[in-house]
């Protein structure tokens, strides 16, 4: 494990804040798009972190473990000595198994606390809640993160406007409090190594409420070219799931959790990020300037 002196913004930004903690980390989901960014932060500030993953991979300085959610044993091999866990499970078929079995599997290892990335989706009976009770009651301490839509997911549409093909509006004119993936992973590398946020239920937005054509106008700004753009309506979107092999409950699913979206039940803002890191989130202007080469590609 490398250790390494220096303290990182992630924390250090947050004046005022219950004191800094050290102990043995785990890091599920760690080669996606929050966990790798957690990874990163953790093993650059010399915290001593284990990094889970399904495949073989290697990860400079940081302890890595083969583990499924589907095979208890790897996972007791995974939690063995450790404290705190950030649980991030993305199942093929939404359901809160995985979160239930690394939950288990925890508390029978001793595992003080758990720090669930959820999302501001999550409603009663939706998968994202039935996980996020799975945790709350696994008889260990929790803090529950429910970002909303990360400003990453615009680069799905990436290959489309490069070959100049209309991108699809899912959401209409609902406004979401977009927010960049790395904020996310500073506020869950925040509270893995902070005191005093057991049963906190935290929803970090981005700065501003962006519409989908105010997202792609600020790309266009960065990119000095127009981008098209066509009204989707979700029941094509629900056929184009099933069409190219999803489960129908699964994209049904997916459905309803858009047309909450839609509906605009994720529009609001919160000071969530600025009460807990001690600065401003970034803006999706920032995280556009950051990733318009992917765009030009």
């Amino acid at each position: 494990m490398q250790h390494i002196s220096s303290v990182p913004d992630f924390h250090s930004a947050g004046r005022g804040q219950p004191g800094i903690v050290s102990y043995m980390i785990l890091i599920t989901g760690a080669t996606g798009t929050i966990g790798s960014e957690v990874v990163k932060l953790l093993a650059d500030s010399g915290k001593p972190i284990r990094a889970m993953v399904r495949k073989p991979v290697e990860i400079p300085g940081v302890e890595v473990v083969q583990a499924d959610f589907d095979d208890p044993a790897s996972l007791a091999d995974a939690v063995a000595d450790v404290e705190t866990v950030f649980l991030v499970t993305l199942p093929q078929r939404p359901n809160p198994d995985h979160d239930v079995a690394m939950v288990k599997a925890a508390r029978e290892a001793g595992v003080q606390r758990v720090v669930k990335l959820s999302a501001m989706s999550s409603m009663p009976g939706t998968w994202h809640w039935l996980s996020e009770e799975a945790v709350k009651s696994g008889g260990m301490e929790w803090t529950i993160l429910r970002p909303p839509t990360f400003a990453s997911n615009m680069l799905a549409y990436a290959d489309a406007i490069n070959s100049g093909q209309p991108v699809p509006n899912l959401t209409g004119s609902a406004a979401i409090g977009i927010i960049d993936p790395r904020d996310v992973a500073a506020f869950a590398a925040h509270l893995l190594v902070s005191e005093g946020h057991g049963g906190q239920t935290y929803r970090p937005t981005g700065p501003d409420l962006l519409r989908f054509d105010e997202q792609v106008g600020i790309l266009e700004h960065a990119l000095g070219s127009q981008i098209a753009t066509m009204d989707m309506p979700l029941d094509s979107l629900r056929d184009m799931m099933i069409g190219s092999g999803t489960e129908a409950e699964v994209a049904e699913q997916v459905v309803t959790g858009m047309a909450q979206l839609k509906e605009g039940h994720y529009s609001l803002l919160t000071d969530d990020f600025l009460r807990v890191l001690g600065r401003a989130p970034k803006s999706f202007a920032n995280w556009v300037d950051d990733h318009a080469h992917v765009f030009r590609a």
